[in-house]
């Protein structure tokens, strides 16, 4: 795609210098304007070879730098070479406003043109966040099936080891390590044993339809909660096997020979770290199943509740009132992220509606406008999202620290897909867009491009008959 923008704009650049010197001739300006004119044709096109250059290289700052100095300066040396030719070339006034009308049609174009891919995305987004059915799937696609929550669950750890809060024991490190190192399907194979996917499912389906009802009533707090007593009660059942696969997937250290010694006795203790070390493999057995016995009385004597509700968690942190107001926002903010595509489509409708409206020439004034639009959408669009991954990596190294590991983690596995099925569109239709644009051009300047190749060709027939012509004489 580099490459193809660059021969573009080499193309088009070409052919501009070639137009403009057989017009400076045929019309005989002025020493400035000349000047003014090859100043403008090199460094606008110079700018967007550089915007192209580096946004290839993910430094889109630098690409719109570029953009800015090179093609801003190109374009006020168009407009001092525009009126010293119009000054040569026109004696009486000929609607003196055009050249500002041209001007604010071009700024709307290439605004627009600018706001388009960032408001698609929040079109998507927003579309996403609202449609509740939409909103399940992707959640039990990103992160609850048992194909995603393992992965999800090693990027949330990795996370919270890179940006997180450092873990204050030992004991914390550890797990966080041995955790890390389980293979997805043996985590796959615990999760089957105690949330399997159905329920989480079932879980996610009813906090969406709570934060549904919630958006569409009058109370401050969505009404949702989670039964605790279920999932210790199955933990309680399953703890033969709990400590079965953690002997099998937690690299522990060897068991102190103080505790095997002890077991060897028959002296089995009810203190779950007794048994958070690697038994002997005559031991194994009944260390799992006496360990088994310290798991269920542990989870027997923890003080949790028997359900967590969502809105006596929020009373908490936030206040009735302020959570409405919140809660108005950000009905205000999804509506506002949905129409978002409107307003680049305003700038494209007033920008033409000018143009065909006060310009002359509308099939040039068009050809030009989609021209600008293509490329101007192909150069924000792949200097945005061209490298996807790239894009994927400083985004969520720029929220690092901000979020919560859990979001980053979700961000990481959930922008990839969005970014490409965005990028799939909006560079066949920025394409299609230029390639229109030169099209209307060619159709604009076709004497001019015939008149230019037959000035090439006329030469070139005479240097063959006359080559001809010597050929036979000889």
């Amino acid at each position: 795609m580099e490459t193809f923008l660059l021969i573009v704009v080499c193309s088009v650049a070409v052919f501009a210098i070639a137009y403009f010197v057989r017009f400076a001739k045929q019309n005989h300006i002025a020493r400035r304007a000349w000047v003014f004119g090859i100043c403008a044709l090199v460094l606008i096109p110079f700018g967007l070879a550089w915007a192209v250059t580096s946004f290839a290289e993910g430094e889109p700052f630098a690409g719109y730098m570029g953009v800015a100095i090179f093609s801003g300066a190109g374009l006020i040396f168009t407009l001092l070479a525009y009126n010293r030719i119009v000054e040569k070339t026109t004696p009486v006034d000929t609607s003196s406003g055009n050249i500002g009308l041209q001007v604010l049609v071009g700024l709307l174009v290439v605004l627009g043109a600018l706001l388009l891919p960032v408001s698609l995305t929040s079109t998507r987004i927003a579309s996403l966040i609202g449609n509740q059915e939409n909103a399940i799937a992707l959640v039990n696609q990103q992160i609850l099936s048992d194909e995603a929550l393992p992965v999800f669950f090693k990027e949330t750890l990795a996370y919270e080891t890179l940006y997180g809060a450092y873990p204050k024991t030992l004991e914390e490190r550890l797990m966080q390590s041995m955790i890390s190192g389980v293979s997805n399907e043996q985590i796959i194979v615990l999760l089957d044993k105690t949330l399997p996917e159905k329920e989480r499912l079932v879980l996610l389906e009813d906090g969406a339809t709570a934060v549904s009802k919630w958006f569409n009533n009058d109370q401050p707090y969505p009404e949702w909660s989670l039964e605790v007593s279920p999932l210790l009660t199955r933990m309680n059942r399953q703890a033969v096997f709990l400590m079965g696969w953690m002997y099998q997937n937690f690299e522990l250290m060897p068991m102190p020979d103080t505790t095997i010694a002890k077991f060897n006795k028959g002296e089995f203790s009810d203190n779950l770290k007794e048994y958070l070390g690697t038994p002997p493999d005559s031991l194994k057995q009944q260390a799992i199943i006496h360990g088994a016995r310290a798991l269920q009385k542990q989870i027997a004597a923890a003080k949790a509740p028997d359900k967590i509700a969502l809105a006596d968690q929020l009373k908490e942190k936030t206040p009735p009132a302020a959570m409405k107001a919140q809660k108005s926002t950000l009905a205000t903010v999804l509506v506002l992220l949905k129409m978002s595509w409107l307003f680049p489509l305003l700038l494209f409708v007033v920008a033409f509606g000018l143009a065909n409206w006060k310009l002359p020439q509308r099939l040039k004034t068009n050809g030009w406008l989609l021209l600008t639009m293509g490329a101007v959408g192909l150069i924000v669009t792949w200097g945005t999202i061209g490298d996807v991954a790239g894009t994927v990596y400083n985004f969520v190294e720029g929220l690092a620290g901000e979020m919560p590991s859990f979001v980053l983690a979700f961000l990481n596995q959930f922008l990839p897909a969005f970014l490409q099925s965005l990028k799939t569109f909006l560079i066949p239709f920025n394409i299609s867009l230029l390639s229109l644009g030169l099209l209307l051009i060619a159709f604009a300047y076709q004497d001019v491009i015939r008149s230019f190749f037959n000035s090439l060709k006329t030469p070139l027939s005479h240097g063959w008959y006359r080559k001809k012509d010597s050929t036979q004489e000889a």
